[in-house]
């Protein structure tokens, strides 16, 4: 059963994903702070115990179908369309195209222009897998969460160490997955804040004074996950949690309003918008150059037609709903998220 504030805070996410990419500074620095954190949480928040190798096998099975096929075929797509426009416009390089195979390959940082975004799909595989495979080493809840938070230092420490980006981001999981374990270790305290406002308001005060600290220069706090901008172990944990819980906090009051329907939609399109906001837009810009604020609505609402495409076509290789058939019957018994 899906739960209505979950999908309303996937929904205002994605709306904060695509305005920080906008090019408007205000969004681009703040937003960062905790709209990659934020869906981590929530993936945690979604995922099921596993507690045996079979489940593990089929939680991987269901994970490669759910993430990477998207990932290739989105991929796929933007290659074709995006050296389309640039014969057609003259502006397609051989050595251009050589170079956009090889980054898309390597992934991670390298993933720039109409593929900046995808660093996040493979990332979050990697921290899905990596937390998945705790869970059956580590049976205690204490032992888990210490972990994760030792995964947490590591990278903190790994980025001083290692001066290179990784393949696929994979090192960027290990600072994810303190995200995610807050989502599936503290789900049930979450849902008990957010119904509470007395416990809120602590939380409200926290995102309000470092946002105060920030914005008038008595501390700087900067995050970005993609590139490993990140520098303070303490804050790293705490600003983006309490942001991502006032965030979830909006998304229940919102949900007993009618304006719940359309970012419950928007929530469930998120995948979608996630990979197109950024190709559309740029192949828009060939033609016209325009604001942050036109960026944010056409990074929005284009997706959302190609989405409700995809759906009517049951191009399920888009949506993350692709199984192969013959499969279906056991991953129904074994798979657990």
């Amino acid at each position: 059963m899906r739960i209505a504030w979950i999908d309303i805070a996937k929904g205002i996410g994605i709306i904060l994903v695509v305005v920080g990419h906008s090019g408007n500074q205000f969004a681009y620095h703040y937003f960062f702070w905790f709209h990659m954190p934020l869906f981590f949480i929530l993936s945690g928040m979604t995922l099921k115990k596993i507690n045996t190798f079979g489940e593990y096998c089929a939680f991987v099975y269901k994970k490669l179908y759910r993430l990477v096929i998207p990932y290739i075929s989105f991929t796929l797509l933007i290659l074709l369309v995006s050296n389309y426009f640039d014969i057609i416009n003259y502006r397609f390089q051989l050595s251009n195209f050589i170079n956009s195979l090889s980054d898309i390959w390597y992934g991670g940082q390298r993933m720039k222009g109409y593929y900046a975004v995808f660093w996040f799909i493979t990332c979050l595989l990697f921290t899905e897998l990596i937390f998945a495979l705790i869970q059956i080493v580590l049976k205690k809840r204490s032992s888990q969460i210490t972990l994760t938070l030792f995964l947490f230092f590591i990278a903190h420490i790994e980025k001083f160490i290692i001066h290179t980006d990784l393949l696929w981001d994979i090192d960027v999981a290990l600072f994810a997955i303190a995200y995610f374990s807050f989502g599936f270790h503290f789900k049930k305290y979450i849902e008990y804040v957010i119904h509470n406002i007395k416990f809120m308001l602590p939380i409200v005060a926290i995102s309000l004074t470092m946002f105060l600290v920030d914005h008038y220069g008595v501390y700087k706090f900067t995050l970005d996950m993609k590139y490993r901008v990140y520098s303070n172990i303490l804050l790293d944990l705490i600003i983006p949690i309490s942001c991502s819980i006032v965030i979830f906090y909006i998304s229940y009051l919102i949900s007993k309003t009618p304006l719940s329907d359309f970012l419950k939609k928007l929530g469930t399109m998120s995948m979608v918008i996630m990979f197109l906001h950024f190709p559309i837009n740029l192949i828009f810009q060939i033609y016209y150059h325009y604001g942050w604020k036109k960026f944010s609505l056409i990074g929005i609402v284009v997706p959302m037609f190609f989405y409700l495409l995809f759906s009517k076509i049951h191009a399920s290789f888009f949506l993350g709903t692709f199984l192969p058939k013959k499969k279906t019957k056991w991953i129904s018994r074994n798979v657990v998220h």
